[in-house]
């Protein structure tokens, strides 16, 4: 048998069989079920997808995606995630981005209990500075909906 960019086979646990494909360095992506119970309904199956790529729920999957995904799942450490998100802001996909564990990284949470903080938020300072309305007890009632109704669904 000639060697494919693919590799079909069936575990003992499942009634129907896999197929693995190769990346562009060769090294096989994870499995996907062809939900075929016959070896060679599976090679058809395999050699559609090879050609118009694995049909997911809305779109179909094309071979280079599936293989960059496998690469974004090898990252381990903050600088590789760096590098791809540097190179993305280049390419224009991507504004901008906050790296984890950095000053500027903040969750929504915390961000919008900072905003209604009577004695730090820039928000209610520029509103007193322009003597516009607001109350401390505006802003309790605020920071208390955050924490009843955001905080849970966040």
């Amino acid at each position: 048998m000639d060697a494919y960019p693919f590799c079909v086979f069936k575990r003992t646990d499942r009634p129907s069989f896999l197929v693995k494909f190769k990346d562009e360095a060769g090294n096989y992506l994870p499995p996907v079920s062809t939900k075929k119970n016959s070896r060679d309904e599976a090679m058809q199956v395999a050699f559609k997808w090879l050609r118009d790529g694995i049909p997911q729920k809305k779109k179909s999957l094309k071979l280079t995606d599936l293989s960059m995904k496998n690469m974004v799942r090898k990252i381990e450490t903050d600088i590789e995630a760096e590098l791809i998100m540097t190179e993305l802001k280049r390419m224009g996909w991507v504004k901008g981005f906050i790296a984890k564990d950095t000053p500027a990284a903040e969750d929504f949470i915390s961000f919008l209990i900072n905003f209604w903080e009577w004695e730090t938020s820039p928000y209610i300072e520029e509103k007193l500075r322009q003597s516009h309305g607001i109350h401390k007890r505006h802003c309790k009632l605020q920071k208390q909906a955050i924490t009843l109704h955001w905080e849970p669904f966040y």
